[in-house]
């Protein structure tokens, strides 16, 4: 409860950015029944990595605000799509579903610092697979804002960190990148539009 009253002003506008992109991604969802490009597997696996990074900042006094945030967001998001049924489990949701076992393994055997690294690593993998569902799959309308909403929070989570290491820095920077490339071709189809 003390770290509440030990977050900035800016640590609290992080926090709600990061929670609220995740209202338009989840209103699409369940305006949008036929956007191909959120998956339950995708979500829950974030879900579970983010609460890694949480618990593993947290021992160690990094930036875990965006990461709460994040976290909030994906758990919705999987309850939602789990309760919508946009259950398939592919070839790749088990790849990253191993990926998360051995980041789980590494928080349990190594210690935070290096699930931490393991939670940044994989995450971005997901985000890849994120990145090439949001390109084939390109529905602007909430999308959009959200992932425009996550960048922008990762943005000010960078920017507001104590120092340029990996437990303040990290996972904003890479969720900031892969935010920007999502971001592009959903960009592209609404100029186009």
């Amino acid at each position: 409860m003390e770290v509440l009253f030990k977050m900035a002003p800016i640590d609290w506008i992080v926090f709600w950015l990061s929670v609220g992109a995740h209202v338009p991604l989840t209103i699409g969802l369940l305006k949008e029944r036929n956007d191909a490009s959120q998956t339950f597997f995708t979500w829950l696996m974030y879900f579970i990595l983010e609460v890694v990074t949480l618990f593993s900042c947290a021992k160690i006094d990094g930036n875990f605000v965006i990461i709460f945030g994040f976290a909030t967001g994906s758990m919705v998001m999987s309850l939602v799509l789990f309760y919508q049924r946009r259950i398939k489990l592919t070839g790749w949701e088990t790849f990253v579903f191993s990926l998360v076992i051995v980041c789980l393994i590494i928080w349990y055997h190594s210690g935070p610092y290096w699930a931490l690294l393991s939670e940044i690593i994989a995450g971005a993998i997901i985000g890849i697979y994120l990145i090439v569902r949001t390109f084939k799959h390109k529905l602007t309308k909430y999308n959009s804002l959200g992932y425009a909403t996550l960048l922008i929070a990762s943005i000010l989570s960078v920017i507001s960190g104590k120092d340029w290491s990996v437990e303040e820095v990290g996972f904003p920077f890479v969720e900031m990148v892969l935010n920007f490339v999502i971001l592009t071709p959903l960009i592209r189809k609404k100029v186009q539009a």
